[in-house]
């Protein structure tokens, strides 16, 4: 059962996740009693959220991310080629969620009864831990809320 019968609360199922993965070096400037990240490969991460990736869901890494993984759960990544504004072309892969979950769990979960709400939760929670799992993060300190949007 849904908590609430608003129309985001019943549509909070059909929500998709974007997760975008690089690795490189950032610089730290303080401004204004909080530090902010600033670099080249903040600029990456940025440009990835604008891509030519054919879904409203999916895993993209820039190839030195992937490259950092010894397997990713025996997936074959589909792989773009992006001309980032200002960076120029970078070598990506892509990963789709659904292609996650059927191979981690072995086949797609039985999720009928779930109201939207917890199917939503159940995604991205199996996302979000799988990723952890992926960087060998044991547990998330801080927040992200002084990163550039």
């Amino acid at each position: 059962m849904d908590v609430c019968s608003c129309e985001a609360c019943t549509r909070i199922g059909e929500l998709k996740l974007k997760q975008v993965v690089h690795t490189g070096n950032v610089d730290f400037e303080k401004i204004n009693n909080s530090e902010k990240l600033f670099g080249v490969d903040v600029i990456v991460v940025h440009r990835m959220l604008k891509n030519s990736v054919p879904s409203q869901e999916y895993v993209m890494m820039t190839d030195h991310a992937h490259s950092n993984f010894v397997d990713f759960y025996g997936l074959q990544p589909e792989r773009f080629k992006e001309n980032f504004k200002g960076i120029g072309e970078v070598d990506t892969v892509v990963f789709y969620p659904d292609e996650i979950i059927k191979k981690k769990e072995g086949s797609e979960p039985d999720v009928s009864g779930l109201s939207n709400r917890d199917r939503m939760k159940w995604k991205f929670t199996l996302l979000y831990d799988t990723i952890r799992d992926l960087f060998r993060i044991k547990k998330i300190r801080g927040s992200f809320n002084n990163i550039p949007g």
